[in-house]
């Protein structure tokens, strides 16, 4: 095809375009095309080329210096299909400043249904593709007799960049004559629509959608102010499309050969900027809607300054996260799973800026990343990450896209990001659409099998920045046991958690035992065996929050698994701790609140293992309606002056007060807890610390209900504050 094939020579130009639904394609090499109809050089005096069925006509005072106009045919009359009715013309060499209005004579195949019009393209650079396509809106001509007349505005090759700045490289222009098309604007004159008579109905409907989008972005707070859509409208052009279902196009253009681009140019570019939609897509209604909200969001990012690919290109997977990210708040469809994530849903798994793929196709698959900070922040958090772009300077302080999403974040980055990735694993956000894709294709996992031969896996391997790694547990020959205790244990509990499941494939994912980051790296189950015997596979997620800006978030680094099938024990004890001044953050509210944080509760019966004086175990029960689950690791130091202590526990219920189904998850670490005596009323033995030395404990608190969720920013530690762990074992 041609018309995607040529300009090795074009100035640098920008496209948001969304492949949304396609399969990947290759772009063919570029050339140049060698349907040449002719050519004229023409200066200030102006002149014309004077064709069979084109004729241009240059007016004195148009063109600053000789430029020498070039007109082909494409063999693109396809491109708009039986809605052409006349040749594909291409012009080349018009330069960037145009003084005078450039009128155009075409000849057409007749009679003009519809609206009198010429569909006029530009070609334009696909972020998402890393290949040029045209660009195309309508604009009114007049007819006369069997010819179209038109005038290229004045404007045409430098709008957007200021005629002073304006390249003197040569311009590309498509013209082509539509016939069965109309142009009018949308119902609240915001965007300027142009579809086929026959589609009608569904033309205006996209018309209702992109309006849609543009009061959902105006009521949560998007700033639009940066475009005149009174004056100067964005188009939105439906068109039969084999690449995308949906573009967004805006222009950067280099300034005297500098590829990078300032803020105040950027800022001329903001207020530029067209829509097309593949007409294959209109008569799918909730398909159009999400795509038309998905590009919309794509505009709103050029208002809020998303820079030049030359500047940061990392910026594209953000843009294309975000975008996917509203599609689901556009659609009208429950559970609505965008179609971009297909083949693409072990993508957050690869790290939030992998380098091995296209920044922007990896946009695709990471909208779950920006569906955990809504979940925990509001959706007021991305207009805050949004914000943090246009904070930027350009072009030596571009935003990092990471940098930008981690500044919204009000709890550690690793507690976030293991969280997010947790429950994606578990079907959390999609309705268990899209985890079963990538948790029933083996080849996304690392397997091993565990009998009493095979007790001890060191499983090492290599991650990116912000990332994670699946493994499969299968049973060996376990015939011999009576019971399978299997731990798990990463040698970086500061920045990897681990998430444990039973599986059976495509149609049960259930956790089974947790340890967040921080913690104590480590999960243990009592017995494994009754898993295995029903027919589950366990499947072990082991999330990675390592991340290094000086290597541009795409640093790499070794985590060990060490898996093992070990013996059991049972353990009984129980938890108190009290927190003076304890200040938190609700979603729901703009500043902190305080109080005092106290929490009570035991482990009975914590089943897992001892060994070198480490036990590690979890726990589940019920108590007075409400579910108490967890894991303990109690590490004894010269039995019994102290323990080193980590407890993560969750405790949910239903509420009786409009809360829904609340979820409270809190994790205690405190090393050196010294031993206290055997507690009289107990007769276990007992450890504390009180007053301010509590504050040596990491505390991590979070509550979470149907109306907001609140986490735990700080606390002090007074005279009444104090942690008592009472325990039978020793």
């Amino acid at each position: 095809m041609k018309l995607l094939r040529v300009l090795a020579l074009l100035p640098i130009l920008l496209l948001f375009s969304c492949d949304l639904f396609s399969p990947e394609k290759d772009d063919d090499p570029a050339e140049v095309s060698d349907d040449l109809l002719g050519s004229k050089t023409i200066g200030v005096a102006g002149g014309e080329l004077d064709l069979d069925s084109i004729r241009v006509i240059v007016p004195a005072g148009a063109f600053r210096e000789e430029n020498t106009i070039r007109v082909s045919v494409e063999d693109e009359e396809e491109d708009f299909g039986e809605y052409g009715i006349s040749s594909m013309y291409r012009i080349d060499g018009l330069p960037g400043t145009i003084d005078e209005p450039i009128r155009l004579r075409l000849k057409y195949r007749g009679p003009i249904e519809g609206d009198t019009l010429i569909a006029v393209g530009r070609i334009l650079n696909a972020t998402t593709e890393d290949s040029v396509h045209a660009s195309f809106h309508t604009d009114q001509a007049a007819d006369s007799s069997g010819y179209l007349l038109y005038e290229l505005p004045a404007d045409a090759a430098g709008k957007a960049i200021g005629k002073e700045e304006a390249q003197s490289a040569g311009e590309t222009f498509f013209f082509i004559i539509l016939g069965g098309y109309m142009e009018e604007p949308s119902a609240n004159g915001h965007f300027i629509l142009s579809y086929p008579l026959a589609y009608s109905a569904q033309g205006a409907k996209m018309g209702e959608h992109f309006e849609e989008a543009y009061d959902s972005c105006a009521a949560m707070g998007y700033d639009l102010t940066g475009r005149d859509w009174a004056a100067d409208p964005p188009t939105v052009l439906a068109k039969p499309s084999s690449r995308f279902n949906g573009a967004y196009f805006y222009r950067i253009s280099k300034v005297k050969n500098d590829p990078l681009v300032t803020d105040q140019e950027l800022r001329k570019y903001i207020p530029v900027g067209s829509f097309q939609i593949d007409l294959g897509i209109l008569n799918d209604d909730p398909k159009m809607r999400a795509v038309c909200g998905h590009e919309f969001f794509h505009l709103v990012q050029n208002l809020y300054e998303f820079s030049s690919p030359n500047i940061e290109i990392e910026q594209k997977w953000l843009k294309e996260a975000a975008s996917v990210w509203i599609m689901e708040k556009f659609s009208n469809l429950p559970n609505y799973v965008p179609h971009s994530i297909n083949g693409r849903e072990m993508y957050p798994f690869d790290g939030w800026q992998y380098a091995g793929r296209s920044h922007a196709r990896t946009g695709y698959g990471l909208s779950v990343i920006l569906k955990g900070v809504v979940e925990a922040y509001g959706q007021q958090a991305i207009r805050s990450i949004f914000e943090e772009i246009q904070a930027g300077v350009l072009p030596s302080q571009a935003v990092d896209p990471v940098d930008a999403v981690l500044s919204v974040l009000n709890e550690p980055v690793p507690q976030f990001w293991h969280g997010v990735l947790g429950a994606y694993v578990l079907g959390h956000y999609y309705d268990n659409q899209v985890n079963f894709r990538f948790l029933d294709e083996w080849t996304n996992f690392t397997t091993f099998t565990v009998d009493p031969s095979n007790n001890v896996i060191p499983a090492t391997l290599e991650y990116h920045d912000l990332s994670g790694r699946l493994f499969k547990i299968l049973p060996g020959d376990l015939s011999t046991l009576s019971t399978a205790p299997l731990s798990f244990t990463v040698d970086d509990p500061a920045n990897c958690g681990i998430l444990v499941c039973k599986y059976k494939q495509g149609t049960e994912i259930t956790m089974v035992g947790e340890a967040f980051p921080g913690g104590s790296g480590q999960v243990a189950l009592a017995d494994a065996k009754p898993l295995f015997d029903a027919g589950y596979d366990l499947v072990v997620l082991v999330s990675n929050s390592t991340h290094d800006a000086a290597s541009n978030y795409q640093g790499k680094n070794d985590v060990e698994l060490l898996i093992e099938l070990t013996g059991s024990d049972v353990l009984n004890g129980s938890m108190e701790f009290y927190l003076d001044t304890a200040r938190f953050q609700r979603s729901d509210q703009t500043g902190p609140t305080t109080a005092n944080l106290e929490e009570a509760l035991h482990f009975n019966g914590a089943v897992g293992s001892f060994s070198n004086g480490l036990f590690s175990g979890n726990y589940s029960y019920e108590s007075l309606g409400r579910t108490f689950s967890g894991n303990v690791r109690i590490t004894y130091i010269d039995n019994p002056a102290s323990i080193n202590v980590h407890l993560s526990n969750t405790m949910s219920y239903e509420s009786s007060w409009g809360f829904g189904t609340v979820t409270i998850q809190y994790t205690v670490d405190y090393s050196g807890l010294s031993y206290d005596g055997i507690d009289p009323t107990s007769g276990r033995y007992a450890y504390s610390t009180s007053g301010s030395s509590t504050c040596g404990a990491s505390v991590t608190w979070r509550e979470t209900n149907a109306l907001y969720t609140q986490n735990l920013i700080s606390y002090d530690c007074g005279a009444n504050a104090y942690l008592k762990v009472y325990v039978d074992s020793r």
